[in-house]
Parts: C-alpha cells; sequence; structure tokens
C-alpha cells in the first residue's frame, strides 16, 4: 500500500510543479481548435497575447491542475499495477500493454471529464467564471458532454503511449542492455509525436463538445460533418482536426519525456515487489 501511495503522491506532485508550464500550452490548443485557426502557430499566439494579456493563458488553470493532480495521482499506480496483473493471464507484452491502456482509458474518462469540460468552457468562453458556467446551464449530464470522444481520444492515447513506449524502450534495452536519461528524452519525443498524431482527430471533437456555445445532439460524426462543411477539398476536410497540432506536440513531449521517466523511476523501484504479490 505505501508503494502506491508513493506512486501516486509523486504522481500528483509531478502534475502540480509542470502546470505552470503546461496551462499555457493546453490553453492555446483549445484556442486554435475552437476557432478552427489554421495558420502559423506563432502568429496566433502573438495575436492572442497582444489582444487578452498574458494572463489569459492562464484560464481554467484551477480545474485544469485538479485534472492532472487528479490523473497522475492515480495513473502512475496503475500503469505500474495492471501490466504486472495482466502477465498473469497474458503473455504477449504488446496486449498487456493495450489492456492496460484501455482500462486506464475507460475508468478516467468517466472521472476527468467534468473537469474537462469546465475547464473547456472556460478556456473558450468571453465570460471565464465558474459562475458563469453555473448560469449558462450547467445541469449534470452537461458536465458529461463530449465523453464520448473523451473516451476515445483517451483509449487512442494510452494504448499509443503504453506500446509505443514499451516497444522502443525494448528495443534500446536489446540494442545497449539499459535505458539512460537521453534515451528516454529520445522515447518521449517520439512517442510524442505519434501519440500527437493518433488522438487529435478525437481531441478536436472534445473540445468543439465541450466549449462554449458547444454543439449540442450531434454524434461525434456529425460534429465532424457540421465542423467541415465549408472546406471545398477532401484534404482540407481531414487536416482540420488536426488544428492545434504543433502546440499539442510541445505540450505533449514536456508531458511525455516527464511522465516516462517518473515511469521508469518507479518500475525500477517497485516492480520486483509488485511482481511478488
Amino acid at each position: 500500500m505505501n508503494d502506491y501511495l508513493y506512486a501516486s503522491t509523486l504522481g500528483a506532485f509531478r502534475a502540480s510543479i509542470m502546470m505552470p508550464i503546461e496551462q499555457p500550452l493546453d490553453y492555446l490548443k483549445t484556442q486554435i481548435q475552437s476557432t478552427l485557426y489554421r495558420g502559423p502557430a506563432l502568429n496566433f499566439i502573438r495575436n492572442h497575447i497582444s489582444t487578452h494579456g498574458v494572463t489569459r493563458l492562464f484560464t481554467g488553470l484551477v480545474p485544469n491542475t485538479l485534472r492532472a493532480s487528479l490523473k497522475q495521482a492515480y495513473r502512475l499506480p496503475l500503469m505500474i499495477y495492471l501490466p504486472n496483473f495482466y502477465r498473469k493471464f497474458i503473455s504477449q507484452e504488446n496486449n498487456i500493454q493495450v489492456m492496460t491502456g484501455i482500462s486506464i482509458a475507460v475508468a478516467e474518462s468517466y472521472i476527468i471529464c467534468p473537469l474537462e469540460r469546465i475547464k473547456i468552457w472556460l478556456m473558450t468562453s468571453p465570460q471565464p467564471t465558474f459562475k458563469a458556467f453555473l448560469e449558462d446551464g450547467a445541469g449534470l449530464k452537461d458536465f458529461y458532454s463530449g465523453v464520448n470522444a473523451l473516451l476515445m481520444r483517451q483509449a487512442l492515447s494510452w494504448v499509443s503511449f503504453l506500446g509505443f513506449t514499451s516497444l522502443f524502450k525494448e528495443s534500446v534495452i536489446s540494442y545497449k542492455g539499459y535505458t539512460d536519461f537521453y534515451d528516454l528524452v529520445a522515447i518521449g519525443m517520439m512517442v510524442g509525436v505519434i501519440n500527437t498524431t493518433v488522438i487529435m482527430p478525437a481531441d478536436f471533437i472534445k473540445t468543439h463538445s465541450q466549449k462554449f456555445g458547444q454543439i449540442v445532439g450531434l454524434s461525434m460524426v456529425g460534429c465532424v460533418t457540421l465542423m467541415t462543411q465549408a472546406e471545398k477539398s477532401v484534404f482540407s476536410k481531414l487536416m482540420i482536426v488536426y488544428c492545434g497540432w504543433r502546440v499539442r506536440v510541445a505540450h505533449y513531449l514536456i508531458n511525455s519525456v516527464a511522465t516516462i521517466s517518473l515511469i521508469d523511476h518507479l518500475e525500477k523501484k517497485f516492480s520486483t515487489r509488485f511482481l511478488e504479490r
């Protein structure tokens, strides 16, 4: 039990100290997605800051910090425990990582969706206050707006993150016998690019399902259809769901490297004891 408490506390601490860096990137990605901006990201950032000021980048900081801390508090213990649990029944490592990813994704989608909804609404509202959010008619059901898109995003994110992290780490270990910090940074960068490519369409749908003035009552396909109806070419229709991918890659690289480093530390510290149980 102490092992899991250690991992949980470490995860929550990691989320809180990284939030001043991650929050502005998350906010900018959400703004680019919600406005369907597809020009140079730096131009958008400069114009947005000159119009709204630097402090606007921290809109939604409280629910975002709670969301991130909560996620890291339970996900790190589960990322260590679940693979070892599934190894009792499954022999192939890839299948173990897939099952771990899906298990965490399903659980956390319903845990964090209310905080995700509040965060996105505040980031995209002209009156970014929780009081305004409640006055907008938010009920219990409204807190779960976009939960299907969130579930899809989390499943894709977890399976790709765990699967490719495991694959790349095993490749490095088979080649040199160990992994060091620089290996983990390289792995984090590669996994970050792959993960962003996989999840952006679902993340785009989630943002538009949860934002201020969100699309109500439409399926995920209907949401994308409405967002892309003004686009003439098939390529433009496909690429619109990748609005904000550059900022997302930068955000994910920071997140991925920090998370992979923590996982590696916890695996080395606790893996033997978890396997013995």
